[in-house]
């Protein structure tokens, strides 16, 4: 199941890199007044990783509030066993010590979002037939 815990982690690596994105244009002033040019805008000029270290911890208490919302979210994409109440608890479970122990740099270093789990994530499971 390690593959399918690293698509699980990417997954909530992802949704903290839209998030710190998210409270970044939020927090920007030239947001705040309406300006228009990119130029004048901090969260354009903040690099992935400035914008990671500003707004983790608040990124972070929002996932671990959400976090079995996120877990339904991709749950169709992970592998279930006979137990889907044992899976639901272990991957929540893991989710927690990730997020709780995960530092800015971890996440922008450790590059645990890659081509195939950003398939995986973003692609529709559901696949259609084609019919003859």
């Amino acid at each position: 199941m390690l593959y399918f815990e690293n698509v699980w982690i990417a997954a909530l690596c992802d949704r903290m890199i839209r998030k710190v994105c998210w409270l970044s244009e939020k927090s920007c002033p030239a947001h705040k007044v309406g300006i228009k040019c990119p130029l004048l805008h901090l969260c354009h000029q903040d690099s992935l990783l400035e914008k990671l270290t500003k707004h983790f911890y608040t990124a972070q208490g929002d996932l671990l509030k959400t976090l079995e919302k996120e877990y339904d979210n991709i749950s169709n994409k992970l592998p279930k066993s006979d137990n889907p109440e044992e899976d639901r608890k272990c991957y929540i479970s893991c989710g927690r010590s990730f997020l709780l122990t995960v530092t800015p740099e971890a996440i922008y270093y450790g590059r645990f979002v890659d081509e195939e789990a950003d398939k995986i994530i973003y692609t529709n499971t559901a696949k259609k037939r084609k019919v003859k």
